[in-house]
C-alpha cells in the first residue's frame, strides 16, 4: 500500500497458499500480536480507516505481571495502557487485504501472487526467480522490496552479488520460565493456562523433558489462539525452539531494500517483530516521499533506518540474558535496572520533573526511535553513576572528617 500510494504498480509474491482453505493449518500458526503506536501511525499514513480496528483489533487496557512465589508488595508490575492493541496475526492480515480493496477499489496497482517461492536473485539484471507449482518464474522489477522473513533468500544472494553487504545469524536457544500475565485485575478476557517445554539457551545449557513453567495468557472468545502463543499442542515446539536474531551492516542493494525479519530480526520475548515492521513500511513512504529519484531510495532507506534496527537488535541480545551471561553487574543489566527502578520510581515521586523512562516513550502516541531511547538511558546510567560518586565522596570525606 506504501508503493501503490507513491503510484507504483506493485506484485507481491506470496510463497505459501492463500490463508483460509486449510483451517487446521491456520490453528496451529494462529497467535496474538500486541501492536503499539507506530503500527496505528504507519495504518493512518496509508490512508485506513481507523474506526474500523475494532472489528479486528482488541483494545488493551492494562496487563500485570506476576510472580506468585515472592512477596505480595514486588509481586505485581502494572502496565496500564490504552495505547496498545491485541491482534491474531491473521485478523491483522485480512483488516490489510480489506483496506487495500477499499483504498484501490477496482484501480487497484497491487496484484498479489501465492505459492511463489524465490529461488534466486539476479541483482546486476534486476530479476528474481520463483518457483510455483507450474515450475519457475522469472519477473523483473524496478525495486524489490526483500520481505521473506528470517531465512530471506534475497539477503543471501545479496551476499554474493552486493559489494560490501553482509550480515550475521545469531541462533538464540530460549529456555521459558514460569511467568504470567494477569489481566483480570482489569476485567479482561479470562485467562487461561498452558504448560510449555523449553529449549536452551546460553544460560541454561541442560533442556530437561518436563515443562519448563507455566503462562497465563489471554484468552479471546474464538478460544483458537492467544497471547503470542498457539493453544495447540503440536504448535508449542514451534514457540518454544531455537530463534533467529539478523544483523545486516545496510538494509539495501541496487535497486532493493530489505524490510521486516529479512533485515533485521530479533527473538519473539522483544515483542517488536510485527511492530518494526510496519514501521519500516512507515519508513520507507516518509523516504518516497522525500527522495528526488528511484536510484536514490535503497541508500536513504539503510540511512534512516538502520541506527534503529541495530538498537532493538541490541536491546534484545544483551538485556534477555544479560544476567545468565555475564551477571547482575554487566553494563546491559546496570542500564536497564537504573532506567526502570531509579528513573522508574523517580518519575513516579515526581511526575513534573522526571519524565517516563525511556523505553516507555516508543510506544506514546508520538513514538520515539528505539536510537534516542539508547542514549537516553545510557545518559541516566551515567547521571545515576555520577550522583553514586558524589555521595561516596560527600561520605569518604565525611568519615575522613569523623576520624581526625
Amino acid at each position: 500500500m506504501v508503493l501503490a500510494k507513491r503510484g507504483f504498480n506493485v506484485q507481491v509474491f506470496e510463497k505459501r497458499p492463500p490463508v483460509g482453505g486449510d483451517q487446521a493449518w491456520v490453528n496451529r500458526r494462529s497467535y496474538y500480536l500486541l501492536l503499539d503506536q507506530r503500527v496505528v501511525a504507519a495504518l493512518r499514513a496509508v490512508g485506513c480507516v481507523m474506526n474500523k480496528l475494532e472489528t479486528h483489533f482488541k483494545p488493551c487496557t492494562g496487563i500485570s505481571l506476576y510472580k506468585p512465589n515472592i512477596a505480595e508488595a514486588a509481586r505485581h508490575v502494572d502496565f496500564p495502557t490504552n495505547r496498545t492493541w491485541f491482534v491474531e496475526r491473521f485478523q491483522l492480515l485480512s483488516f490489510l487485504l480489506s483496506e487495500m480493496e477499499r483504498l484501490f477499489g477496482a484501480s487497484n496497482p497491487i496484484a498479489v501472487h501465492y505459492n511463489h517461492a524465490v529461488v534466486g536473485l539476479d541483482v546486476g539484471g534486476k530479476r528474481v526467480t520463483f518457483l510455483t507449482p507450474s515450475g519457475e518464474r522469472h519477473v523483473g522489477y524496478e525495486l524489490l522490496i526483500g520481505a521473506d522473513g528470517g531465512s530471506s533468500r534475497i539477503r543471501t544472494a545479496m551476499k554474493g552479488q552486493v559489494p560490501g553487504f553482509g550480515f550475521t545469524v545469531d541462533k538464540s536457544y530460549e529456555r521459558y520460565v514460569s511467568l504470567m500475565l494477569d489481566v483480570s485485575r482489569y476485567n479482561a478476557i479470562k485467562p487461561l493456562d498452558l504448560k510449555f517445554y523449553p529449549a536452551n539457551d546460553w544460560a541454561n545449557p541442560n533442556p530437561k523433558s518436563e515443562p519448563a513453567g507455566e503462562l497465563t495468557v489471554v484468552a479471546f472468545p474464538n478460544d483458537r489462539t492467544m497471547f503470542h502463543f498457539a493453544l495447540h499442542k503440536d504448535a508449542v515446539p514451534r514457540y518454544t525452539t531455537k530463534q533467529d536474531r539478523v544483523k545486516c551492516n545496510q538494509l539495501h542493494g541496487p535497486s532493493i531494500i530489505l524490510v521486516g525479519d529479512a533485515g533485521h530480526a530479533t527473538t519473539e520475548k522483544s515483542g517488536q517483530g510485527a511492530n518494526s515492521a510496519i514501521d519500516d513500511a512507515h519508513v520507507l513512504l516518509r523516504v518516497l516521499t522525500e527522495a528526488e529519484d528511484l536510484e536514490s531510495v535503497p541508500a536513504a532507506f539503510t540511512k534512516a533506518r538502520l541506527a534503529d534496527v541495530h538498537t532493538l537488535y541490541q536491546f534484545n541480545r544483551e538485556s534477555l540474558h544479560s544476567r545468565g551471561r555475564h551477571g547482575f553487574w554487566c553494563y546491559p543489566f546496570l542500564r536497564d535496572t537504573n532506567q526502570f527502578v531509579v528513573w522508574g520510581s523517580l518519575h513516579k515521586a515526581l511526575p513534573w520533573l522526571v519524565s517516563p523512562p525511556a523505553l516507555t516513550l516508543a510506544l506514546e502516541d508520538e513514538p520515539v526511535p528505539y536510537s534516542a531511547c539508547k542514549q537516553e538511558m545510557d545518559r541516566h546510567l551515567a547521571m545515576s553513576a555520577g550522583a553514586v560518586a558524589v555521595l561516596a565522596a560527600v561520605g569518604l570525606r565525611w568519615a575522613l572528617s569523623c576520624l581526625t
